[in-house]
Formats: structure tokens, sequence, C-alpha cells
């Protein structure tokens, strides 16, 4: 009876081109699956997925891949690595393969996991892929912050400007007077949703293609980027572009936030409150309440630049973070 096989393919966002593609490894698991005579099932596939720091609930694909296989089936990947790169993470899937009696190839080390000997160097193999990527975790930042400190932005610029393959941002002709205009009418007492929505009118797009709304201009007028400043890590560093807002106008904005803030109705602020980040981003998550059917008061940690994380304003209740 031929024995059948499932493939399973990754890349993060920084490694799509360092011939880790998707394609590139659907292809090698294919041929490697009809050189054994395995009957090859499927392919499950996440993109752009960190497998040092991601959690199986954040890889759906491999969740499915685990709920799916039968007893006597292989699971094939192109290397190790594209299965985890974190210890933990790696031998906990393996573990549950075990359990299930599913076996485990990967086309690059080609080693037996049946085996003690095979489940010897594949503890190993995933140590050193994990100080691997710890290793490049630090050299990240490490220039990330020597750019913050040439004045260069670290990741995507706001509405406004344009960068191309890490220059110095451009401030975009066609966005300079929109920005300028929504820092104006708020500091005359426009409403963040009035200035949404006028920037929908005139056809304006965020820089994920998304419709404005009134938490993406809330975020858009607390950036000092737009001040000629870019910061990394909580850290403020002198920008190499131009301005777009002056240091006065952007001033009496954040002013008149501060003013216009909500006071809190019921209970204090969360215990983490201005301290919890993102994991995803890094950025500050905030405290707010909201008021339901059954529970009055209730607070939870939110993400308001929903439109620049991937998480999109997910929110978490302060009961659990703070516990």
């Amino acid at each position: 009876m031929t024995e059948r096989a499932v493939g399973y393919v990754r890349v993060s966002s920084d490694q799509q081109l360092d011939g880790h593609s998707l394609s590139a490894q659907r292809e090698e698991i294919r041929r490697y699956s009809e050189l054994k005579g395995w009957e090859l099932a499927g392919i499950y596939a996440d993109e752009a997925a960190s497998a040092y720091k991601d959690s199986l609930a954040n890889r759906p694909q491999m969740t499915e891949m685990l709920n799916r296989v039968e007893p006597g089936m292989v699971v094939v990947v192109h290397s190790l690595d594209r299965l985890a790169r974190n210890l933990r993470v790696q031998l906990d899937i393996l573990a549950r393969l075990g359990k299930q009696q599913v076996g485990f190839d990967s086309v690059t080390e080609q080693i037996d996991y049946a085996t003690p000997q095979g489940r010897l160097i594949l503890s190993m193999l995933g140590s050193f892929n994990e100080f691997f990527s710890g290793q490049l975790g630090m050299h990240v930042k490490k220039s990330q912050r020597q750019r913050a400190r040439e004045g260069l932005p670290s990741g995507p610029v706001p509405f406004g400007y344009s960068s191309q393959d890490g220059s110095v941002p451009a401030i975009v002709p066609s966005e300079r007077d929109a920005v300028a205009e929504s820092f104006e009418l708020r500091g005359r007492g426009s409403s963040y949703q009035s200035i949404a929505d006028e920037l929908n009118r005139l056809g304006f797009e965020t820089r994920r293609g998304n419709p404005w709304s009134y938490e993406a201009v809330r975020e858009m007028l607390a950036n000092r980027f737009y001040c000629g400043f870019v910061i990394y890590d909580g850290e403020e560093y002198e920008g190499a572009h131009d301005a777009l807002v002056s240091a006065d106008l952007f001033l009496r904005v954040q002013t008149r936030r501060r003013e216009r803030a909500p006071k809190a109705r019921v209970g204090t602020a969360g215990a983490l409150h201005g301290r919890a980040y993102c994991v995803r981003c890094e950025r500050r998550l905030h405290v707010d309440r909201g008021y339901g059917k059954y529970q009055r008061g209730y607070q939870y940690y939110r993400e308001r630049h929903r439109y620049e994380c991937e998480t999109r304003g997910r929110s978490v209740s302060s009961k659990k973070v703070d516990a």
C-alpha cells in the first residue's frame, strides 16, 4: 500500500527572497515524495508567519494540518527550520505527530524521526535553528537602531511619504496638503471622524489600502514622524526626512487631544497601563473601557493602530493580562 504524505511550507515576511519561497518549497516536497514513492495528499502553507516566536495558535495552516493528518501518514517539510526555529515549538509539533502515529521527514536533513538517533539529531538541529534565529533577531535590531540613529525609519513610512529601497523618505506631493489640512482641521476643533470622512471624500486611502477611519486619523495625528523625527524602541531620533507639520501645530493638536480625552467613568487603569506592548508591531497597548449588557465598566487592552498592524485592533480583557 502506497504511503500517504502531506507537505507543510512556510515563509516569513523577511525571508521570501532567500530561496525559501513557497513555490520552491512546494516543488522540492513534490519531487521528494515522488522519489520516496509517497502519494502526496496535499500541501499546507503559512505565509508571513514567524516560526521563531509564533505559537501554533497563530499558524492556522499548521493547526489545520495537525488536526487532519491520520495515523500512518508522513509530514514532509523542505527543511527543519520551515517547521519551527523555536525548539520548544518544534518539539511540541513533533511530539504531537508521534502521539498521532504520524511520521515526519525533511527534504534537506532527510532524518528518520522514528529512530532514537533521529530524535537526538532533530533536537540538536532545533537548538541550532533557535540559536541562529535569536542571533538574527539581535542583528536585525542592531541594524534597525542604527538606521534610526541615521534618521531613517525602520518600518513602513506613513501616509504623506514614500521611500524606495530604504532611502530617505520623500514627501508625496499629492498627499502633502491632505496631511497638513488634517492637522489644521484638528487644531481648529474638527473631530477625527469628520477628518476621516473628508480624506475618504477626496479619494485617499491608508497605506494598507483601507478607507480612513476615526482610529486611523487619530494614529496619524499622533505620529511625530510628521515633525521630522523617527522613533525606535521608545527612543526618538532626528529624522533625515523633511517635516510636513510644524512643531507648534503638532503640539497644539496633542494639547487638544489631552484636553478632550475621555475621563475614566469607573475603576482604575489597568495594572499594566503604559507598559504593555503588541508582540507584532511593538507598539504600546491602550486601556479602554467598554459597557456590555451583563457587565458594566470592564476594561480591556486594545491596539488603536489596527490599520498598521496585522492584528487589526484586536483587544483582550485587562483581567486576563493583569492576572
